[in-house]
């Protein structure tokens, strides 16, 4: 059985967890989303945007205890690094990734929605990282993501104790751009998400996710504000998008790369 499924259309990818009830994310699963990303994703210069989310009512309830109990230390620290692996090339993909989220984000699965650009919640979404409970770190980039997405203070505070932080919670501090109603909620939002990134110039995009991503990862500096000027520059010139972008504008028309539509992977 594939506990992971993936759809690689023309302009929005997705990567299902299709273990239900708990989609669990076991070493196999997270190498199947490696090879993804790498020989289906990355390579495709027509991809506007990924959706990640679960089949059925969590999006992932992280590692199965079970499977892990009496894992020795040097295949734990394989599993880390493939997981690590996994969320770096989530992370650094070119185009913006959605977190499509319903249920539990426990523990590697909610370590897989930091690694994500958005993400969106239904209201019954609960997120932790409960596996400091019974003497696990983290794994695969919590300690690092999360401070970034909602500042140290509430970072430490969330993995120190394990606790679980409901929806309403997850969005007041920054951890989710959006809550919905349910699952069919959830998917006209992230569809709505990646409608809005698709009929913007996509190299722009790409640009602005990478400049983000390093002054995240480097912090303000000199290097980043040349990358940024160079960046802006090498936008401007013939045959560029700025030029055809700001043209149409002008001329009351739509831009190259407006879309009445994307294909729209099939989640059910």
């Amino acid at each position: 059985m594939a506990y992971v499924t993936f759809t690689d259309p023309e302009c929005i990818g997705a990567i299902i967890l299709n273990d239900p009830p708990d989609n669990y994310i076991s070493r196999k699963v997270m190498a199947d989303i490696n090879r993804f990303i790498e020989e289906d994703l990355r390579p495709n210069i027509k991809l506007c945007s990924v959706v990640i989310t679960g089949e059925g009512p969590n999006f992932s309830s992280g590692m199965d205890i079970k499977d892990m109990v009496k894992v020795g230390r040097e295949e734990a620290k394989l599993l880390s690094r493939i997981g690590h692996n996994a969320m770096s090339g989530l992370e650094e993909l070119p185009v913006p990734v959605i977190a499509a989220i319903s249920g539990k984000a426990f523990d590697i699965g909610f370590e897989l929605s930091l690694a994500c650009d958005l993400r969106i919640c239904t209201k019954d979404a609960v997120f932790s990282m409960s596996t400091i409970k019974i003497g696990v770190p983290p794994s695969s980039g919590a300690t690092t993501r999360l401070p970034a997405i909602i500042g140290s203070g509430r970072a430490k505070e969330i993995l120190f104790t394990g606790r679980e932080v409901g929806a309403r919670e997850a969005l007041e501090i920054g951890l989710v751009n959006m809550v919905v109603k349910d699952q069919r909620e959830l998917m006209d939002a992230a569809r709505d998400f990646a409608f809005r990134i698709a009929n913007n110039a996509p190299d722009s995009v790409r640009q602005t996710k990478t400049l983000v991503n390093s002054g995240l990862d480097k912090g303000f500096s000199d290097i980043l504000e040349e990358a940024e000027i160079n960046a802006f520059g090498e936008s401007f010139g013939p045959k560029t998008e700025q030029r055809e972008g700001m043209e149409a504008y002008l001329e009351g028309r739509k831009s190259p790369w407006s879309k009445d539509k994307v294909e729209w992977c099939k989640f059910k």
